[in-house]
């Protein structure tokens, strides 16, 4: 099972946006149980995340993608790029 959260912001996410993409995880995991075989948590920020952030992330093995990571992968999909927003 997947968690995801996106932030389509001109700064980069902090940690505290971090945390709280982990408190989702912890609900999921107490909600399916026994039943649940694997849990990854995956931040998508559009402009990046703050250096204690990424630390945080690296720390507790959450993926992380920028909009360049992003539109990367749709291109190797053959799907389109995603919009400029500003």
């Amino acid at each position: 099972m997947w968690v995801v959260e996106s932030k389509w912001w001109k700064d980069p996410v902090d940690v505290d946006v971090v945390k709280n993409l982990m408190k989702q995880g912890d609900i999921v995991k107490e909600i399916r149980g026994k039943d649940l075989k694997k849990l990854t948590l995956w931040l998508f920020a559009s402009n990046g995340v703050t250096e204690n952030a990424k630390k945080f992330m690296e720390n507790n093995g959450i993926l992380w993608s920028t909009k360049e990571n992003l539109n990367d992968l749709l291109k190797d999909s053959d799907l389109r790029k995603l919009p400029e927003i500003d």
